[in-house]
């Protein structure tokens, strides 16, 4: 049976050992020799097909005039009536709660 401290000890090298080989498989992905890239572009640069097809054409929409744009905002507070027919304080005079939007 061992020890806490070897088990420790293994432990630590095993780690340690990890780190030593994901250092070279890091190191060996950088070499020079670029031929194989090369070769890979190449062949894909003399696949690609140039047929791209030309875009579709659209149809031109009729004009329209906007015609509504003498009338009142609906987006603007508008002049309350009261029952009787007399002008009563717009909406932005009433007193009450203020609801900011």
């Amino acid at each position: 049976m061992q020890t806490k401290g070897q088990q420790v000890s293994q432990v630590q090298n095993r780690f340690k050992l990890l780190i030593v080989c994901l250092g070279f498989g890091l190191l060996s992905a950088c070499s020079n020799d670029m031929s194989e890239l090369e070769s890979k572009v190449s062949a894909m640069i003399n696949k690609q097909d140039s047929n791209v097809p030309p875009p579709p054409k659209y149809e031109e929409f009729p004009k329209f005039m906007y015609v509504a744009s003498k009338l009142r905002d609906p987006f603007m507070p508008s002049r309350r009536f009261s029952v009787n027919g007399k002008k009563g304080k717009s909406s932005a005079q009433c007193k009450g709660p203020k609801i900011s939007i």
